[in-house]
């Protein structure tokens, strides 16, 4: 409803299933028994369209003093509400070393 549907490919990365909702919402599921790992929710809006068309996803090797909540597997969650979210893809919190504690408004010098 409200102009929501449902456009986004999963993304399969080792036994894990990655998908949002139209409304933003992130899921990682196991992709034997289809459990829910963790969700994050982006607490989004968008005026008209509610999309979420699918996620990137980036690996990166860390240093080793990089610490424990270091994001080497991260999600990329693009809003209806012009922001860009990093999220680690084990755990589901925002990456806090990526823009603003993990996010990056696009709206910026927008105009």
């Amino acid at each position: 409803g409200a102009g929501a549907e449902d456009q986004n490919t999963p993304l399969q990365i080792g036994d894990t299933l990655y998908s949002c909702t139209a409304y933003g919402k992130v899921f990682a599921l196991d992709v034997d028994t289809g459990k829910q790992r963790w969700m994050f929710d982006p607490k989004g809006s968008a005026p008209n369209w509610q999309r979420c068309r699918g996620l990137g996803y980036s690996e990166t090797p860390l240093a080793a003093d990089a610490g424990p909540q270091a994001c080497a597997k991260r999600l990329f969650l693009p809003t209806g509400d012009a922001r860009l979210i990093a999220i680690n893809a084990e755990n589901g919190e925002a990456c806090a070393d990526f823009g603003d504690n993990g996010v990056v408004d696009l709206s910026v010098d927008m105009g």
